[in-house]
């Protein structure tokens, strides 16, 4: 349909020249007159303490996992990333946008980007080309460096963090799931917000949303983040999903500006 291939026209044009070119309540105890009723009191008082411990010790526990990813975040320099979405309209004739990006954190980030195996954009201290299939052209001044590559692996645990008290956690081997299914709206925003789409005039409040986040347990790194979302709208209704995969850490090799 028209209108969904505009949408994805669109969302690689975002990708490419935008996304990518751009948080108490006290129990009281009361004493009865009885020594049975203190007895039993003290009985019931001890085991919810016993049981606020236990909650305690659990919020600490997943405060300290979370934590432990936030920080593992701010220390890495370099990854790669893939992107993978699809999309369609009404059950109409599916649509596709894929990224692979070699990114290098800093002041001024370096990356370099590819569209189904084409390399498309590079950009190197504040510098950055795009290649239209014909030509390398300079476009430093046509975007704001910030905005050129938005679903980063910063932008991933900011994501995981914003609805961290939303997500299960699931062990399997060595490495940890935190999945969520539901139609809450603060997570889809903010799933929109993590990959740069909006779908116009199209509400999505009648959505069934599915977040998966695989996380290394030892290294405490978010790998992939797997995403599909149903939404029902008066007019019709959209389905997407995708997949980012996040690997290479601090691997990447210095960038280099392509030869004009």
């Amino acid at each position: 349909m028209n209108s969904l291939r505009m949408l994805f026209v669109s969302m690689l044009t975002l990708s490419i020249l935008v996304a990518c070119s751009q948080d108490d309540t006290k129990d009281t105890v009361k004493e009865d007159e009885t020594q049975t009723t203190n007895k039993v009191e003290e009985s019931n008082e001890t085991e919810d303490t016993a049981e606020k411990d236990t909650e305690s010790e659990e919020s600490i526990d997943e405060d300290k996992e979370l934590t432990a990813i936030k920080d593992k975040g701010e220390s890495v320099e370099s990854y790669h990333a893939v992107i993978d979405m699809n999309a369609n309209l009404d059950n109409s004739e599916e649509e596709s946008l894929n990224l692979d990006v070699n990114y290098i954190n800093g002041e001024n980030p370096a990356f370099e980007l590819q569209t189904f195996g084409e390399l498309r954009m590079v950009s190197v201290d504040g510098q950055t080309y795009f290649n239209n299939s014909e030509e390398w052209v300079d476009i430093s001044d046509s975007v704001e460096l910030n905005a050129l590559f938005h679903v980063t692996y910063d932008q991933a645990v900011q994501y995981f963090s914003d609805i961290y008290n939303e997500l299960e956690r699931v062990e399997e081997g060595g490495e940890v799931k935190y999945v969520y299914e539901g139609d809450d709206g603060f997570v889809y925003n903010r799933l929109e917000q993590y990959l740069q789409v909006n779908f116009g005039t199209v509400n999505t409040t009648d959505h069934q949303t599915k977040i998966e986040f695989t996380v290394d347990d030892k290294e405490k790194l978010i790998k992939d983040v797997l995403f599909s979302s149903e939404i029902n709208d008066q007019e019709g209704g959209i389905d997407f999903d995708g997949e980012i995969h996040y690997d290479a850490f601090d691997k990447i090799e210095p960038i280099a500006l392509p030869e004009m």
